[in-house]
């Protein structure tokens, strides 16, 4: 699986989520400057289970949920899927 790939839809997933363009959506974005709240990580967690074929557990959603930015967010999805390879 490619970086980039899920790298792009976890962006577009949290563009969705806060309705924002998926351009304006750098890894350094702050999640609280663009609204993402925890009901909107909630959908993009469903999403990433959803497309992936992954189930998160309870602590990989809370470092999610306590994630500063788009890039911690992503890194943490990353984590995830390489640890079931």
């Amino acid at each position: 699986m490619q970086a980039q790939g899920v790298d792009d839809f976890v962006t577009s997933a949290i563009a969705l989520a806060c309705q924002a363009p998926p351009s304006a959506l750098v890894a350094h974005a702050s999640l609280v400057d663009i609204n993402v709240d925890s009901l909107a990580l909630a959908s993009v967690v469903g999403q990433v289970e959803a497309v992936y074929s992954i189930e998160f557990d309870p602590e990989q959603i809370m470092k999610m949920l306590y994630s500063s930015t788009v890039g911690e967010v992503i890194e943490t999805v990353r984590q995830v899927l390489a640890g079931r390879s």
